[in-house]
């Protein structure tokens, strides 16, 4: 288990977890866009065709989100190791039902990308 300050991940900070699959996720996503819009393949987000023509831009932007939401867990993880002791209940809830959250996020965010991988695999493949 990795454990430690740059990467705190233990089974009570359960809502890193699948920030560990969605980067590479991501990445990937960038590089099949990118191989299925040289194949001839378009754009069906209107807002990423301009975007996806530069794939440094691309990958930029699709990990940003992710980086600010690592960011968020780690502050997370820091403030419960710094306050567990004084936090009142409702506190405690707010922070469980935020950790939750975030889960539950990344967690989508792993199912779309795999999603969107697997169709540019098959666009790709012919």
């Amino acid at each position: 288990m990795i454990t430690g300050i740059f990467w705190p991940i233990t089974r009570k900070n359960y809502f890193f977890w699948p920030m560990l699959a969605l980067i590479p996720l991501m990445v990937g996503d960038v590089i099949t866009t990118t191989l299925a819009i040289r194949s001839g393949f378009e754009e069906q987000n209107p807002l990423l065709s301009y975007l996806i023509q530069d794939p440094a831009l691309h990958f930029l932007f699709k990990v940003t989100l992710p980086f600010l939401i690592l960011f968020l867990c780690i502050f997370i993880y820091f403030s419960e190791r710094r306050y567990a002791g004084s936090l009142s209940p409702p506190s405690m809830t707010l922070l469980e039902l935020a950790k939750i959250s975030i889960f539950i996020f990344l967690f989508t965010d792993c199912i779309i990308y795999t999603s969107i991988i697997v169709n540019n695999l098959f666009l790709i493949s012919g």
